[in-house]
């Protein structure tokens, strides 16, 4: 018994220097990579979600009353647009536009007003980002005061 917790334990013993070979060798690629110079990646011309795709995400069907009316395709896109909506909200709100004291809108009046105001935008318009375009329109709404005004 005694030779069997020895042999256990001397088998432990040879895959130890691996586990610490192979921590330091992830350090050293990791010290080797960080020593190169990193570039930038090109910025894509094309943004991830366009004012137009973000239109079409959230058309609501002219035959549908209510959520229970949506297929489950028609849903889900829905509920990717207010998803989409509400990051932009939470990334932007405080710094790229701002709720004063007395206006604080629900955020179904938010997702109204980024549509109705993506949806008066021209072909060339709608070609720039989703999130660019929504803010635009809510800092139109909702400017931040500048330092030292009254709210």
């Amino acid at each position: 018994m005694r030779n069997g917790r020895q042999e256990r334990h001397s088998s432990n013993e040879s895959n130890y220097p691996l586990r610490v070979g192979r921590w330091q060798a992830i350090l050293f690629f990791a010290l080797i990579a960080s020593a190169v110079p990193a570039t930038a990646q090109p910025v894509s011309e094309r943004p991830w979600m366009t004012g137009q795709q973000f239109v079409e995400l959230s058309a609501w069907p002219d035959n549908a009353h209510s959520n229970i009316d949506l297929t489950p395709l028609q849903a889900m896109n829905q509920e990717l647009a207010r998803m989409f909506l509400v990051g932009v909200h939470d990334a932007t709100e405080g710094k790229a536009w701002c709720f004063g004291l007395r206006a604080k809108p629900k955020p179904d009046t938010l997702k109204d007003q980024a549509i109705s105001g993506l949806r008066a935008m021209n072909q060339q318009q709608l070609r720039r980002s989703a999130a660019e375009l929504v803010v635009e329109i809510w800092r139109s709404k909702y400017p931040c005061a500048k330092i030292g005004s009254a709210p």
